[in-house]
């Protein structure tokens, strides 16, 4: 299905930060140089924390103001019945998405220009 061209739409260039870690091998080496976003019918997603499928989509849908905001509830160790919860927010203005997206136990900040 084709969507409308949002006002946000666009890609999005630029690295993330560790804002809280844990500590844990899951947490470790947050840091990256190299992050894109593609924003297509103003939303975006994505992949956070690891696990068996390889972690969870989080999916956001931008607001006309540009903030955005999501939560994912995951299930790990199936048999013990653990969940984590998993968020993402932020905002999109003057062609630059600020954001962070994690857990409590670990979470980045994001800076990306778009390009």
């Amino acid at each position: 299905a084709a969507h409308a061209a949002g006002p946000f739409d666009g890609t999005y260039r630029g690295s993330q930060t560790t804002l809280r870690s844990n500590n844990s091998s899951a947490c470790a080496h947050l840091d990256r140089d190299t992050v894109v976003v593609q924003v297509v019918g103003n939303s975006f997603t994505r992949t956070w924390g690891s696990g068996k499928y390889g972690g969870e989509k989080i999916t956001v849908q931008i607001g006309a103001d540009g903030s955005f905001r999501s939560e994912v509830v995951a299930t790990q160790n199936a048999g013990r019945q653990r969940s984590q919860s998993y968020a993402m927010s932020g905002r999109i203005a003057g062609g630059v998405l600020e954001g962070e997206i994690g857990s409590s136990l670990c979470a980045v900040r994001m800076t990306l220009r778009k390009s």
